[in-house]
């Protein structure tokens, strides 16, 4: 489960970032591609564990999702992946390139006196 070491590596960034306001976080909000190779709910489960473990109890945790997209050298059109399929939704084809939906992103975070 490389969940778990995902969500240490947030904290840890979390707390680097925040000092000693991360013992006032209220709210983390995360995207997660879909090509990433993570499990949300590991992910959060993860995380809630983790934050438990802090004393963080009460933390609200959202996981959105960025969709991978494939950008068609034949037709130049972009289509939402769905793997394990790479192909184009528009004209079938296998040849092209991957975009997006890779990267695990703390979009924000929520401490007692606001967001930063």
């Amino acid at each position: 489960m490389h969940e778990y070491s995902i969500a240490i590596g947030i904290i840890d960034t979390l707390k680097d970032v925040l000092k000693e306001e991360f013992l006032c976080l209220n709210k983390i909000e995360l995207t997660v591609g879909s090509l990433s190779g993570v499990y949300f709910e590991a992910l959060h489960s993860a995380l809630e564990l983790i934050l438990e473990s802090e004393g963080l109890d009460n933390v609200t945790i959202n996981i959105s999702e960025e969709k991978g997209l494939f950008i068609c050298s034949e037709c130049q059109k972009a289509t939402e992946i769905e793997p394990p399929l790479f192909i184009c939704k528009e004209c079938g084809s296998s040849r092209g390139k991957i975009s997006g939906g890779k990267k695990i992103i703390i979009k924000a975070v929520e401490v007692n006196d606001g967001k930063i």
